[in-house]
């Protein structure tokens, strides 16, 4: 695959389909590396580096009590350990491992003074031989904005990203300011919440529940784990604590998965749609070989209504698809509206039950009891809810899919049948190929209901008491419908416009490189027989490795 991209590559450097050279570098890069960039984000002090030492099982990066990390390192997998220092000048330096805290530190090289772009760090480590790469970076919100400046950087290179997080405190403002923003460029993120072995048991599920709880309530986060571990100095033979273990079976688990036998095939289906656009617009070329002056002049213009026509055929799929969003996004606003007035009175039925079940708690105890109802409750609510909807949205936009999917190939028959009648030229089919999932996932938002019960409350006899908690729970039941349905609301919105919008960009992009691809063969007639034949070759080839 690889050598057949190399030979579409040379036949596309030549003027009449240089043009589409970018898709096919595209592909190239994206069979060549076949790597996923693992960032290890966080706040100074963390223990960034001392999480990616216990994955290497090695202290290879740099770490202790002062801000330390300033520049980006990579690590791949390599036979043997190996360092080496990328400049910003772009010249590769071979250094000793030994030699790292020289390059990359603070102390040893204050404000980056020695211009390094990034350290290259291979090592045997298994995690990495499938092509996962892990990256040490500078903390954000650190003592040095230059650091910050560094880390931010480099997030449009990232395809995942591990937050790190440790039990004093656990999340601060200027993190969760961080994730807020982060979450929209980096679709998948892990947890870690570090440093559990310096508190207690306890202290540890607390800090967990409150993490989750703000990643989840507050900053809408959603199908996350938590992953609690100590990065602490492991002695010889010693194996990695419980946590570690486990978050280590989870990247192995991620590394594998994103390396699927679909990346082949993905890159043979965009292979094909180049080759077969190219196919036709050299077709295109060659048949105004053999035409007069006048006759290129008069097809031109007819041709050049055609590319018009294909211009409002794209401007109108994006308008209307707007149009599509909007609707849909209508419905699921009725439907969550029609949802939550209905169960209203059910979970007051269900509280009432509750209550008649439980004449004696009162206190902590009831407290907890609401807590673990209303957590059990409104999930359940919402999320077979959730499962009716989504069911629904998803056939709705499979259906949205393959009707403006036909749209857009009808666009490019129109196009290319045109231009067939006007040059007698046996048509090459373009086809518009779009692919499009909707994830669906979401957390609840369940307060805790015992902390919640003021001094008041918790003063008040078991027999004053009971009643009036409950009543105010009772009050509380529109709240807690209504703050859940709009998370869901907000969810649901997130996820169609990332839907469209990759639907939009697919479907109108193909749609104007055919038309620009066209126009562009209408400059000048094109008869290099030689380029023909290996177009054909290189298309023979494409259809018998998709088989």
């Amino acid at each position: 695959m690889e050598a057949l991209l190399d030979e579409i590559s040379t036949i596309f450097e030549a003027t009449p389909l240089r043009r589409l050279l970018p898709r096919i570098v595209g592909l190239k890069e994206k069979l060549r590396t076949d790597e996923v960039r693992l960032a290890v984000l966080g706040q100074m002090k963390r223990g960034k580096s001392s999480l990616l030492n216990s994955l290497l099982g090695e202290s290879i990066l740099p770490t202790g009590v002062l801000p330390l990390t300033s520049v980006v390192t990579e690590i791949r997998y390599g036979s043997t350990p190996k360092a080496s220092v990328r400049y910003q000048s772009g010249n590769l330096e071979e250094i000793a491992l030994f030699d790292i805290p020289e390059y990359v530190t603070e102390l040893r090289n204050p404000g980056n003074r020695k211009r390094v772009l990034a350290l290259h760090l291979l090592y045997p480590n298994e995690l990495l031989r499938n092509g996962l790469v892990l990256v040490d970076t500078p903390g954000f919100g650190s003592t040095y904005s230059h650091n910050t400046a560094a880390t931010l950087g480099y997030l449009e290179k990232v395809d995942a990203a591990v937050v790190v997080f440790s039990v004093d405190p656990p999340i601060t403002e200027v993190e969760a300011n961080f994730i807020r923003e982060l979450r929209k460029d980096i679709p998948k993120l892990f947890f870690v919440l570090n440093k559990v072995d310096l508190v207690s048991k306890a202290d540890v599920e607390d800090a967990c529940t409150f993490l989750r709880n703000e990643l989840g309530n507050r900053l809408g986060l959603s199908h996350f784990d938590v992953f609690p571990l100590t990065t602490r100095t492991r002695g010889p033979g010693e194996a990695p604590s419980s946590g570690l273990a486990s978050f280590i079976d989870h990247l192995r688990e991620f590394a594998t998965y994103s390396h699927d036998q679909t990346l082949l095939l993905s890159v043979l289906r965009g292979a094909g749609q180049v080759l077969d656009l190219a196919s036709f617009a050299l077709s295109l070329r060659r048949s105004f070989g053999a035409l007069s002056a006048s006759q290129i002049h008069e097809k031109r213009m007819a041709m050049q209504l055609l590319l018009e026509e294909t211009t409002r055929g794209r401007a109108a799929i994006q308008a209307l698809l707007r149009e599509e969003q909007q609707g849909l996004m209508q419905k699921i606003g009725t439907d969550l509206e029609t949802h939550v007035r209905m169960s209203t009175p059910y979970l007051e039925e269900r509280l009432s039950s509750l209550q008649r079940a439980n004449p004696s708690s009162s206190g902590r105890s009831l407290g907890l009891l609401l807590e673990e109802f209303f957590n059990k409750e409104i999930t359940t609510i919402f999320r077979d809810w959730r499962m009716r909807e989504d069911a629904q949205m998803s056939a709705m936009l499979d259906e949205i899919v393959s009707r403006y999917t036909a749209r857009a190939n009808q666009i490019l028959s129109t196009l290319t049948e045109g231009i067939g009648m006007l040059t007698d030229l046996p048509v090459t089919k373009l086809k518009v190929n779009c692919g499009l999932a909707m994830d669906s996932r979401v957390s609840y938002s369940i307060e805790r209901i015992f902390y919640s019960l003021d001094s008041f409350l918790l003063a008040v006899p078991p027999l004053l008491q009971r009643p009036l908690v409950f009543r105010r729970a009772r009050a509380s039941i529109p709240d807690r419908l209504d703050r859940n349905s709009g998370r869901i609301r907000f969810d649901y919105l997130e996820r169609m416009e990332r839907s469209f919008l990759q639907l939009e960009r697919s479907l109108t992009s193909q749609i104007e490189d055919a038309r620009q691809t066209l126009a562009e063969s209408l400059e000048a007639p094109c008869s290099d027989v030689g380029m023909w034949n290996k177009l054909q070759a290189a298309r023979s080839c494409v259809y018998l490795l998709n088989q």
